[in-house]
């Protein structure tokens, strides 16, 4: 029923685990941050992933397309921050605005630790787990992904953190698809919002408000690149090709990130436990002490339109 292979290129980072199933169908690159570039459903596209060639390659530089974000989603403002009285410098790779963005693994090869097919189930586990301080964050720490495929339309990915360290460390967790639009206009999204943070000019929480933003509404001509806390962690989408539901109960709140490229060919609808600048504004914050894991599941239903 399942077929897993692996699919080499001339430059590592752009080489695939496929998964397939008789209608789920996953790539994952390991070697660039353990993303998924392809999900799809009965031969239906929902994420809109890169090409394996150099173009996908600073298209993914560019776009963060389903990248994994840790030990931040979003961005750090100037890339500093302080912790139990000492002050972290990151790289501020978001060079246009100053800050830090996007974490510091999607960019990192991990290891496959797990690969496994039996009756409706494909499981793949990745795991990374730095031999040197990463700049800006020098705690020891694993990270390990679950991917699982469940036939006829279940997807869902299990993050594992360990601090592996004897002292405590700040993280935030999240996951940066971009979903498929047939037609962005009519496709229809829903989540229920609770609170809306809007940002300066640099793309930092300032404030937060009250958020007016019916539960379920026709994207039509809206444009996004906000955030947003949930009463719920769950979200939908309902593309005239496909539908999605996903669920990121975190225990500690939930936060999803909505953003609409101006070409309108996809959205990207960002499950996170934290907003912008956690590491200063503690919206969100987690703190993992020395020793202690911290686990967090999506999951997505998915199907055609019409099935």
């Amino acid at each position: 029923m399942w077929q897993i292979k692996e699919k080499n290129n001339s430059n590592p980072l752009l080489e695939q685990i496929h998964i397939q199933g008789d209608t789920l169908s996953l790539r994952v690159f390991p070697n660039l941050g353990a993303s998924v570039q392809e999900l799809s459903v009965g031969g239906q596209a929902v994420i809109d992933g890169i090409r394996p060639d150099e173009k996908g390659l600073r298209e993914y530089r560019e776009t963060y397309r389903s990248s994994v974000l840790f030990p931040f989603p979003n961005r750090i403002l100037d890339g500093t921050y302080e912790f139990a009285d000492q002050v972290y410098e990151l790289d501020c790779n978001e060079i246009a605005n100053g800050n830090a963005i996007h974490g510091l693994v999607y960019d990192k090869a991990f290891t496959v630790i797990a690969r496994e097919a039996r009756g409706q189930k494909a499981v793949l586990g990745l795991k990374y787990a730095p031999e040197e301080p990463l700049e800006g964050f020098p705690f020891r720490f694993e990270l390990e992904i679950w991917y699982t495929l469940e036939e006829p339309g279940k997807f869902s990915m299990e993050f594992l953190v360990r601090n592996t360290d004897s002292r405590p460390f700040p993280f935030g967790l999240g996951w940066h698809p971009y979903f498929k639009a047939t037609d962005l206009k009519q496709s229809v999204l829903s989540f229920p919002s609770k609170d809306f943070f809007p940002c300066n000019e640099r793309y930092i929480p300032q404030d937060r408000v009250t958020s007016d933003l019916k539960e379920s509404f026709a994207v039509e001509e809206e444009v996004f690149d906000d955030a947003f806390s949930l009463h719920e962690a769950r979200c939908s989408l309902r593309d005239s090709a496909y539908r999605m539901e996903m669920d990121f109960a975190t225990g500690n709140g939930a936060y999803l990130q909505v953003y609409t490229p101006g070409h309108r060919k996809n959205i990207a609808i960002e499950p996170m436990t934290c907003v912008a600048n956690a590491f200063n504004n503690n919206e969100g914050l987690l703190v993992l002490k020395g020793g202690e894991s911290f686990e967090w599941v999506i999951t997505m239903l998915i199907g055609k339109s019409n099935a």
